[in-house]
């Protein structure tokens, strides 16, 4: 396993499920556990990059980030909670003027900062086509990249992911679960 320590770039970790070893370890995630999330201070080093271009084909008729969950499509449930982290344009990834059109609708007037689309690269497929196309837009010093597909997003992880921004010198911070890794829920430099 990649990890801290150890002579490479990436950083992979694993937030505790337990509350006090959390506390111990990262305070103000514990904090978030009683107080609201409006008192977070927003991290404006990190700039969240939600890939939306993908074909959908395991999904069935239409487009996935804009299927609802919750009275809200996937892609707003992902977007609201990180803008209000990061208090920054969000990036989002499309390959298809539909998507994008339909992207638009589905998030007009609901975030607080408007997004930003970019194309997917030809050069690449998949996950890759959206990151590459990304990059050249990417103004902050940390790209949050996240699937569209991605609702239920937890914000306590996603402070204690950004929180290690700020002492780590890896290029790459990378969740670790007993899944493996979770390279569409990390941050890269």
């Amino acid at each position: 396993t990649i990890g801290p320590g150890k002579p490479n770039d990436t950083d992979t970790t694993s937030p505790s499920n337990r509350a006090e070893e959390r506390a111990v370890r990262h305070p103000q995630v514990m904090a978030l556990c009683t107080d609201s999330m409006s008192e977070v201070p927003p991290y404006p080093s990190v700039q969240p990059v939600v890939l939306a271009g993908g074909g959908s084909t395991r999904f069935g008729d239409g487009n996935k980030a804009l299927a609802h969950v919750g009275g809200q499509s996937l892609i707003e449930r992902v977007l609201v909670g990180v803008v209000e982290l990061t208090d920054t344009a969000p990036i989002i990834a499309v390959k298809t003027d539909d998507q994008r059109e339909g992207i638009e609708r589905a998030l007009a007037n609901r975030l607080s900062v408007p997004p930003v689309f970019v194309r997917d690269d030809p050069a690449f497929n998949g996950p890759l086509a959206g990151v590459f196309g990304a990059c050249p837009r990417v103004d902050r010093q940390w790209m949050l990249l996240l699937g569209c597909d991605m609702p239920l997003l937890d914000k306590e992880v996603m402070v204690w992911l950004i929180e290690r921004t700020e002492t780590s010198s890896a290029n790459a911070i990378i969740p670790e679960t007993s899944g493996g890794i979770e390279p569409l829920h990390a941050l890269y430099r």
